[in-house]
């Protein structure tokens, strides 16, 4: 037993709940590279479905946060440039597309 906890929860382990800090991303997706990337990996799981729903910024990075969580394959700049373009195209206050 003490093997295991120290293996998993030892001195290097991360400890939970762990603050996730966006990183500043100055390259922004335009519309097609972000269609593409949403092509890319959101569909290896499932069907498009965020053209469907608005969002803010906050609650579009805890859904692709949550997305990033259960596999999708997501580096930090990538999650936040995606959550600028969604929230830019797919906000409360986007035209209607």
């Amino acid at each position: 037993m003490l093997n295991y906890l120290s293996e998993n929860f030892g001195a290097n382990s991360i400890p939970f709940p762990r603050e996730y800090v966006p990183p500043e991303v100055s390259d922004y997706f335009s519309d097609a590279d972000a269609r593409v990337f949403i092509d890319q990996t959101c569909t290896e799981c499932h069907e498009v479905r965020v053209f469907s729903r608005r969002g803010t910024e906050e609650q579009w990075r805890d859904l692709v946060f949550e997305m990033r969580e259960n596999g999708a394959e997501l580096t930090d700049e990538n999650l936040e440039r995606l959550v600028e373009w969604l929230a830019r195209v797919r906000g409360p206050q986007a035209a209607l597309q």
